[in-house]
């Protein structure tokens, strides 16, 4: 390997040892709650520990001093069951849910308040808490086919504290990808409104992906964003949303540590390439966050029509705006039909779409360096790892072939993206060709984008599916 494929592998592998630096509060990741860093390094996992030559206990419990419950809070009668300090009603009610099998589901989108008095209003926030309070599940089903319970190891060794703080670093990584993307859709230029009219004078329509990326904002000013369907898009509503959204998704790639320790030339290769799955997904995922079928918003408080009677009145307002119907309007029906339909089918939360957009802007390309395609492929491998045990946690009720199943559907969904990129390319290049181009005010970024990520070898585009079953 040489020196600089080497100082790649090493910044990446000191970029997710960071994320351990930060014990991040995940008691609502899974709900969509907020997350806050508490301390400067990881809490030690509590282990259970007995002295040289005595008895091995017969139950994972031991004495945890003060600490409160886990699952609800309770205060009373704590100890260690099954990895985690809990109160004897939530062991019994960990154990009952494993033992069984049983499948809960919340009716509050998972962000039920939790405590000792409201711990049976929600058998699915309660399961939920205690397997990220650190209850495994896996101690559980030992249990049941073991004549004698779980034996500890030794503290100084312990097996299960490794699969426990492997389990808190990955979940901290989550977190940390998931705080970026909260935090880019924040970042906004001072005095400006999401419909300013007066950024179209500022629009860099001669400025490259290339410079683009390093300079987002020489492309257009960070207006606030606004993903409701407020109204029927105009004309420079969907100018201003090609750039602005350019806007976000670079400071989106520009905040990941390892993407931006790449080469120039391997981030915008990367951004090229993978532009049509991250983009599409970016845009797919904010349908399904609506909670209806309205439209595509854009960003600006306006939308793409889904129904016909929506693409009707678009194509009332003007001849441009019938072209926009009669095309982006094909390609928003694909879009919820094709991807944002099955995310909600697969009950994607945030933090998974925010991991499996992270996986689809670091797909190989053959034109990437020898240092770029191996720290490529190794935030792949780390992505698809951290996504695994995420499931392994928010799904813990599911076998592992379940889960398993539930990733390569995930994965499934980049094919669909490629094929809606290639329907809008295929848009632009008639537009081009037919000189309509020159009269929008679409130019530089949004045709390089089209002209060259259209052209993705595929070759590639199923690398997160080998890579899962290979686990």
């Amino acid at each position: 390997m040489s020196d600089v494929g080497r100082v790649g592998v090493d910044l990446l592998q000191a970029a997710a040892a960071g994320l351990l630096t930060v014990n991040y509060k995940v008691d609502g990741l899974l709900g969509g709650g907020s997350l806050k860093s508490e301390s400067s390094s990881p809490a030690p996992s509590p282990q259970p520990t007995r002295s040289a030559g005595s008895t091995p206990q017969k139950s994972p419990k031991s004495s945890v001093g003060n600490q409160s419950c886990v699952g609800c809070g309770s205060t009373i009668s704590i100890r260690v069951h099954y990895g985690a300090a809990s109160c004897h009603g939530c062991k019994a009610f960990f154990r009952r849910s494993v033992f069984d099998g049983r499948n809960y589901r919340c009716h509050a989108k998972g962000n039920c308040d939790i405590n000792n008095e409201s711990r049976n209003r929600c058998r699915a926030c309660r399961f939920r808490k205690c397997t990220l309070g650190g209850m495994n599940p896996k101690h559980v089903r030992e249990e049941r086919n073991k004549s004698d319970r779980i034996k500890f190891e030794p503290s100084d060794g312990s097996i299960d504290g490794a699969d426990v703080e492997q389990r808190n670093a990955d979940l901290a990584f989550a977190a940390y990808i998931l705080a970026i993307d909260r935090n880019c859709e924040l970042i906004t230029d001072l005095n400006v409104s999401s419909e300013d009219t007066s950024i179209i004078e500022t629009w860099g329509r001669d400025v490259s992906v290339k410079c683009g990326l390093q300079n987002p904002q020489l492309v257009t000013r960070r207006t606030p964003l606004n993903w409701r369907c407020e109204r029927i898009m105009q004309d420079d509503d969907l100018y201003a949303a090609w750039y602005r959204n350019f806007v976000l998704l670079a400071d989106w790639c520009m905040s990941i540590p390892c993407f931006k320790m790449l080469s120039q030339e391997d981030q915008a290769v990367l951004f090229r390439k993978n532009f049509m799955m991250f983009g599409w997904l970016h845009f797919a995922f904010k349908i399904k966050n609506s909670g209806d079928w309205t439209g595509l918003p854009i960003g600006n408080g306006s939308y793409i029509p889904y129904s016909d009677e929506g693409l009707d009145k678009m194509q009332a307002n003007n001849w441009f705006c019938l072209r926009w119907a009669r095309t982006y309007g094909v390609i928003c029906k694909k879009l919820v039909d094709m991807v944002a339909k099955p995310l909600k089918e697969l009950d994607m939360d945030e933090s998974e779409y925010c991991l499996t957009k992270t996986l689809s802007l670091f797909q190989h390309d053959s034109s990437l360096s020898p240092n770029g395609a191996l720290v490529a492929k190794t935030m792949r491998e780390k992505v698809i790892s951290v996504l695994t045990r995420y499931m392994e946690v928010r799904f813990a009720h599911m076998t592992s072939f379940e889960r398993s199943s539930r990733l390569a559907n995930i994965t499934l969904l980049f094919p669909s993206l490629m094929h809606i990129g290639q329907i809008e390319t295929d848009v632009m290049s008639s537009m081009f060709s037919s000189g309509v181009i020159d009269s929008l005010n679409l130019q530089e970024i949004p045709i390089e984008l089209n002209n060259l990520s259209s052209r993705s070898n595929f070759e590639n585009v199923f690398n997160a599916q080998s890579l899962s079953g290979q686990r």
